[in-house]
Parts: structure tokens; sequence; C-alpha cells
């Protein structure tokens, strides 16, 4: 199996990226920083990326994900065939600003938009040489961007308040991936997960049964969030591997938003 991973610096996406290799993925991520990527992965995984590096079962493309070039060769990684799962998450940086409406912005308020229409775009050039193309999309959001309430009713006003705009960009992030899932006679053009969890934390591991998930339709129909308070970016990036990366195609939640803490 390939999985091509942007966003691997993050906490969340490192975690699947770490799993990966270690369980025989061939994976290719594009990052600006690859010396950055390097540590992450052995501080927080005890992984040595020279070693996968030099086997082949890890390549990294350092690029940008504003340049459609550097996200064909992470999905597509020369002359392989390619990735069967491709796993988003990347973030804005915030920031904060004297503003009594909107306390927090982002750098880059519209980055997981952009980056997520650049995808999309990438994948529908793949399948215009590959029509059977059809990967998995695992795609990292948040809790707050359901009309649904998904966070305790003790923070729900904060939350909310002081995340206005990130959850404005993944709300958007979330749109594309619903509405862009053509169908071609044959089925949708990929499979998607939306992952919201919540506050995120750089605890370690509690393990997959101390994670909670909720799950609803992108209509917001279903069983409905989990509710709780954070989670670690380690147990999100396991959930991800072990429930979602292997499943593949055939996995439960396909095609809905799942919710952890």
């Amino acid at each position: 199996p390939r999985l091509a991973i942007f966003g691997a610096t993050g906490g969340c996406a490192n975690g699947t990226l770490a799993l990966a290799l270690k369980e025989g993925y061939i994976c290719t991520a594009l990052v600006r920083n690859p010396t950055k990527l390097n540590t992450i992965l052995f501080e927080n995984h005890q992984i040595d990326a020279a070693t996968y590096i030099a086997s082949g079962a890890l390549t990294v493309v350092e690029g940008s994900i504003s340049k459609q070039e550097d996200i064909l060769s992470t999905i597509r990684n020369g002359n392989s065939p390619p990735a069967d799962h491709i796993v988003f998450g990347l973030g804005g940086a915030p920031s904060l600003q004297w503003s009594i409406i909107t306390p927090v912005t982002m750098h880059h308020p519209t980055i997981c938009e952009d980056a997520t229409k650049a995808i999309l775009a990438a994948i529908a050039t793949v399948r215009g040489t590959t029509p059977s193309y059809r990967p998995v999309l695992s795609w990292i959001s948040t809790t707050g961007t359901s009309s649904r309430r998904d966070v305790p009713m003790l923070i729900y006003h904060l939350y909310h308040w002081m995340l206005q705009v990130p959850h404005a960009d993944k709300r958007k992030m979330e749109a594309l991936i619903f509405d862009n899932q053509p169908t071609e006679g044959k089925g949708h053009a990929y499979e998607f997960v939306i992952i919201r969890p919540t506050l995120l934390t750089d605890g370690n591991y509690k393990g997959l049964d101390k994670v909670n998930v909720g799950w609803e339709n992108p209509d917001q129909t279903g069983d409905g969030p989990a509710m709780g308070y954070s989670i670690s970016r380690k147990d999100v990036g396991q959930w991800i591997f072990e429930t979602i990366v292997k499943d593949g195609k055939k996995g439960q939640y396909n095609n809905k938003c799942v919710t952890l803490t």
C-alpha cells in the first residue's frame, strides 16, 4: 500500500506516517523542511528517516502545497503507481489580534481550503490518465464545524468565539471534499473520511480503547458527534492508521465525518 501525506510535520499526520512506515507501507510526504520532518519522526517516534529513505520506503518531496507539480510528485512519486491513500493534516499557525469579534486569526486564513482545492485538482489530473484511480482521503478537520454541538457546553461559547477563523477555513475545506466527489459511471472519484478531533494535546498514547468516537454524515444525519475536551495528536494519528488506512475502501466510516475525543 502507498500513502501520500500532506502536513507530515503536524502531530496527527506525523503519527500516521510513523506507524505506516513501521508496518511496511510505502510513503511519500510533501514538506517545506525535510530536516524538521526527520527531527520530529526521531524525537516523537524513534524513527530514523534516513534508513527508510535509503530503503525506498519513504520519499520526502521538498516543496510547497501551492505548487501543482509538487502535489503531483507526492501522489505519483515518479513512475510508481499513485497513492492508494492520501492523508491531509495541514493547518494554519494561529495569530492573536486586537479584535473582540475575532481575537484569533491565522497567518494564512484559507490554508486548508486552498490546499484541498489544489490536491483535488491533482487527483483529477491523475484520473485523466488513470481513470480507475480512486484513492481514500483521510482529511483532518476539527470539532466546531458541525451545526450539531460537538464540544461540552462548559467551553462551547469560548471555543467557537476564539476559533471562528480556523473553523471557517475547515468548513470550506470539508465542503470541497463533500461537493467534489463526482460519480463517473463506476462510482465516486474517491472515498473520504473527515476526522474531527477535539482540542489537540501533545500527550502520549492513551490507546484506541480510550478514544471516544462519534460520527455523522455530511448532511449531519447519523449517530452524532462524540463529546469531550481533548485528545492527543498521537492518538489521532494512531486512530487514522489503525481504523482508516488499514481498512481502506471497506472502512465503516467511509464518506462520514468522525469525531474523536
